[in-house]
């Protein structure tokens, strides 16, 4: 129940943040009280965050393979970044909210011209300097494998342009994968928190990938599929 309180206490918290303080802040604080409001929530949940690799300086696109809604955080706990996030992620009881305000988009991939004003808004974000992030496969797997990947979002990166990052990440247990963070199904937002809880010293691994830069010569679809390559390679 003491870890209930805590965790509820802290969305509350990081909600009123959202509310109140991120309407005067400028991108740098932001980005101070996404950092410090994640690595509370690492803590609360006891899961230990592990970084291998760094990214590019500079704007870049992170692609990353998808299992739970923890990995936005995983990925904020590396950098801040603009997310886009399938449309239901903004549903989330407060979660939804806090994400919003780290300035995630929200995308329907059913419409076309949906995709289109988020892969604007990407290069925009990018030109001003700022690192976006993305998953490809469009949902959540148990983490034992991958979905193919959605190619849109790609062309973000090559009409900017900027780097790619691929980046794996990973949820392990006493030295195997665990599944116990996985949102995935019919699972319900209350349902991963449990299980979260009922698994203390779940290790969430960030694996960055060295950069891939984008030509006029490579397709979209080329792209995702040698990301998806190297992402799978340490799966």
């Amino acid at each position: 129940m003491l870890n209930w309180i805590r965790l509820i206490t802290h969305l509350l918290r990081g909600w009123t943040t959202c509310a109140l303080r991120f309407p005067k802040l400028d991108d740098a604080g932001r980005d101070h009280e996404v950092r410090r409001w994640t690595q509370g929530l690492f803590k609360i949940l006891r899961i230990q965050h592990r970084v291998e690799g760094a990214l590019p300086e500079g704007a870049c696109a992170i692609a990353a393979n998808h299992i739970s809604w923890l990995d936005i955080f995983v990925v904020f706990g590396v950098r801040p970044v603009s997310f886009v996030s399938k449309a239901e992620a903004g549903e989330w009881p407060l979660i939804g909210t806090l994400v919003k305000s780290a300035g995630t988009a929200f995308i329907d991939r059913g419409k076309r011209h949906a995709v289109h004003a988020v892969i604007h808004a990407l290069i925009e974000k990018m030109h001003a300097g700022r690192t976006v992030a993305f998953f490809p496969e469009g949902t959540t797997t148990d983490g034992g494998g991958l979905l193919p990947f959605h190619a849109n979002l790609f062309e973000a990166a090559r009409r900017a342009p900027a780097p790619i990052v691929p980046i794996t990440i990973r949820y392990r247990l006493r030295g195997a994968r665990c599944e116990a963070a996985a949102y995935v199904g019919e699972m319900t937002l209350a349902q991963s928190m449990s299980q979260l809880f009922a698994n203390p010293g779940i290790e969430a691994e960030v694996i960055i990938h060295p950069a891939i830069a984008p030509d006029e010569n490579t397709t979209r679809h080329q792209l995702a599929e040698r990301v998806r390559d190297v992402i799978a390679s340490r799966l």
